[in-house]
């Protein structure tokens, strides 16, 4: 399977994802949560030397339940959801649990980057937010 394949497998195993994991779509007219994995293409070159060492870098992107009523605690509950799938992608990469790149390639770091510790709100379309936050995904790979 293709590296690409691979890493929407692995985010699939998050028990946050639900029944609902999109490949490269977000859905933002649905009210249930959706998941989608959106990725900038295919292991960009980091240095070349004997091994050579590749990233890919991907935004997961999720869409929650939105209410208009004030002081209710539906949106602050809606955040942390999407928090604590942040969260779960950090603990994995510390655990050292990454998607399988096959023979001849080895993932060294699973991460947000630096400076990325809580999702970003990108939009709130018809009682939907639309979160959004980047992970990398840093690999060796035989030439």
């Amino acid at each position: 399977m293709g590296k690409l394949r691979e890493v929407f497998n692995f985010i699939n195993t998050c028990p946050l994802v639900g029944y609902d994991m999109y490949f490269n779509f977000v859905d933002e007219t649905k009210r249930d949560s959706n998941t989608s994995l959106i990725t900038d293409g295919y292991g960009h070159l980091v240095k070349r030397y004997g091994e050579e060492v590749k990233k890919i870098q991907c935004i997961i992107r999720q869409t929650k339940p939105f209410t208009e009523q004030s002081n209710t605690n539906e949106n602050v509950e809606q955040q942390e959801k999407v928090q604590e799938f942040l969260d779960w992608i950090n603990e994995q990469g510390k655990q050292g649990n990454f998607p399988d790149f096959g023979e001849g390639c080895k993932v060294i770091k699973l991460a947000t980057p630096d400076g990325v510790i809580y999702p970003m709100e990108v939009g709130v379309y018809n009682k939907t937010t639309l979160y959004s936050f980047p992970f990398e995904i840093t690999y060796t790979e035989r030439m």
